[in-house]
């Protein structure tokens, strides 16, 4: 009888249950709760901004079922059509900013802004130089030891770029540096090592010079200036530009290293980067290929090869048929230009061991991980206690007094300077620099500077009602790999010192090579967590403080900073992927497989973490 009972409770509880979500699930389609309307990006063109759009606008997302809107300040291209324009936090833009917080709030709708001006991510006029992002900077200066002597050390580059003094002229992926350029540099650290007994500069073998074309010195390959480039002209499309260099006698090396300045950075819009390879003869008429050069971007990068002798050496790059860049096509270039010819800045052969795509491993650039160590046998190592620490003894003015122990010598100045990218693509007078991601503290300086604006722009109206949600958006600023008190978390992170591994940092192989890959391991992870915790748990906390929350987007496509989007997004309230329309990008790229990492990763942690 018990057992009839409870079967027969079970029964009337699984059909009032049934019936309740049965009445639920309708009533949610008939009154749709804003939890499941979309959201749409508003985005603030130039400044072309009226009231009487703005309600217009708010009113036809009420309308048509709408839940809410990510504001966007930006400009791409965009010509003024309206009467007046409104600059970005200007008592009229203020003005206009506040009466959609007002209206938004009246129509019941979620308001957003994005994480800067443009959609980059952060930054802005007001992040001063020693705010922004920062890349690690070096110069050398070899002494020959047994004798105690001052050394001069020359000063440290200066400019903005990705590497060294290779100077970008472009502070977003869209267009040129907008405002006067920055000039900003630190010392961080001096070391000296001591160099490997069989190394030998390249000019001490004679090489005699000679390329396929173009009007320059071909000495100017060797003198360590990337800022200078000189263009090879094209030749017939599948044939090789080259510099090329022939010995008296046939040379060992085990490494190369090759620049392009700035248009290194642009080479994937002429064909390039996957045509740069290095050839050798042994009679100047047969040549065959050694090594392709890594499809890094960088102005600058360095190749590791196994120990090969040859009498001719040749950088060379294919002339490939031209096609219209995405950039190009955006702006609606259709005719197909000419072939493109290359710039070069350096060449650079070395006869010890060198960490093959050390630029790309130590976070100038992104890289794709394979776990595979690149090198040979007869490694050049620098013994770590052939590495000594002379940061104390440097003055200001660059010198310093050493009692230089026997052997030839590497001291090394290592400081940093900035890689000069800007938020984009805002107005010009909301364009500045992007903040340091790595500095806790200028991140915080920034947000709040930020918010502070728009808690003036809407009266108040923030948090719980009005302006909610901040939405930071696909990572664009691209990559950076040193801050002010990077030696200090490293330490703190990876529970060893880095002074004894700067040699790594600038290409050499310490103690053995699988020691120095594991360093640079650990420099990654360690600039990859300070972006998690440092840039977006940050913002996330200052926002909270708010009574506001935040939406986090991160990759969307590739490697594009050290971080790992999982991380970033794990406290963010509302996890959140790109994806756009098939087809939709220049050239018709499958926007779906481009998109499916991002996807999984806004998944996996709304999962993981029950977001």
């Amino acid at each position: 009888m018990t057992k009839k009972i409870t079967l027969s409770l079970l029964l009337i509880s699984n059909l009032f249950f049934t019936s309740f979500a049965q009445n639920t699930l309708k009533s949610g389609f008939q009154n749709i709760p804003s939890s499941a309307k979309p959201r749409v990006w508003w985005h603030w063109m130039n400044g072309n901004i009226s009231k009487e759009g703005i309600q217009k606008d708010l009113e036809w997302m009420s309308r048509v079922g709408i839940g809410g809107f990510q504001n966007f300040d930006a400009n791409l291209f965009t010509p003024v059509v309206v009467p007046k324009k409104l600059v970005f936090m200007q008592p009229d833009w203020k003005d206009a900013f506040k009466f959609t917080a007002e209206l938004a709030d009246k129509k019941g709708l979620e308001m957003a802004i994005a994480g800067s001006p443009g959609w980059s991510v952060t930054g802005g006029p007001w992040v001063k130089p020693e705010d922004a992002m920062k890349k690690y900077v070096w110069t050398e200066a070899l002494v020959e030891g047994g004798k105690k002597q001052t050394i001069k050390m020359p000063k440290l580059p200066d400019v903005i770029g990705k590497i060294q003094d290779a100077e970008t002229h472009a502070g977003g992926v869209m267009g040129g540096f907008i405002g006067p350029k920055p000039q900003f540099s630190a010392d961080a650290l001096v070391i000296a090592y001591k160099l490997p007994s069989n190394e030998k500069h390249l000019m001490y073998a004679k090489p005699v010079m000679s390329k396929s074309g173009g009007d320059f010195d071909t000495k100017l390959m060797l003198d360590h200036d990337m800022s200078k480039t000189f263009f090879l002209p094209p030749t017939e499309v599948g044939k090789d530009m080259w510099v090329q260099y022939e010995f008296e006698t046939p040379q060992t090396f085990k490494a190369f290293a090759v620049g392009m300045g700035e248009a290194g950075e642009l080479a994937e819009f002429n064909g390039g980067p996957t045509n740069r390879s290095l050839k050798v003869s042994d009679d100047g008429v047969n040549f065959r290929t050694i090594a392709k050069v890594s499809n890094s971007t960088l102005p600058f990068i360095t190749t590791g090869i196994p120990a090969t002798t040859a009498k001719y050496w040749r950088m060379c790059f294919e002339t490939l048929p031209a096609t219209i860049s995405p950039i190009a096509a955006m702006m609606g270039m259709t005719e197909t230009p000419k072939p493109a010819g290359t710039n070069i800045s350096e060449f650079v052969l070395f006869n010890t061991s060198r960490i093959d795509q050390a630029e790309d491993k130590a976070g100038f650039s992104a890289w794709k991980e394979d776990g595979k160590l690149s090198g040979g046998e007869n490694i050049d190592i620098i013994p770590t206690q052939d590495v000594v620490d002379l940061t104390g003894k440097m003055s200001a003015d660059g010198s310093l007094e050493w009692d230089v122990p026997a052997g030839n010598w590497m001291v090394v100045r290592l400081g940093y300077s900035l890689t000069g990218r800007q938020n984009h693509p805002a107005s010009p007078e909301a364009t500045g620099l992007e903040v340091d991601k790595l500095d806790k503290e200028a991140v915080r300086r920034y947000i709040n500077t930020y918010l502070d604006m728009y808690k003036d722009a809407t009266g108040g109206l923030m948090g719980a009602k009005g302006l909610q949600y901040m939405v930071l958006d696909s990572y664009e600023a691209g990559h950076m790999n040193w801050t002010k008190d990077f030696p200090a978390e490293f330490q703190k992170r990876r529970g060893y010192d880095l002074i004894k591994w700067i040699p790594v940092l600038t290409g050499r192989v310490v103690k053995d090579l699988e020691s120095s890959e594991k360093f640079l391991w650990d420099f990654r992870k360690t600039i990859g967590e300070m972006i998690a915790e440092n840039h977006y748990d940050v913002i996330g906390e200052e926002l909270h403080k708010r009574g506001m929350k935040r939406y986090t987007e991160s990759h969307e496509n590739g490697r594009i900073y050290l971080a790992d989007g999982m991380d970033v997004k794990r406290y963010s309230d509302i996890p959140m992927s790109a994806m756009w329309t098939p087809g939709s990008l220049a050239g018709g790229a499958d926007e779906e497989v481009r998109s499916e990492g991002d996807i999984r990763e806004a998944a996996s942690v709304a999962n993981i973490y029950g977001q």
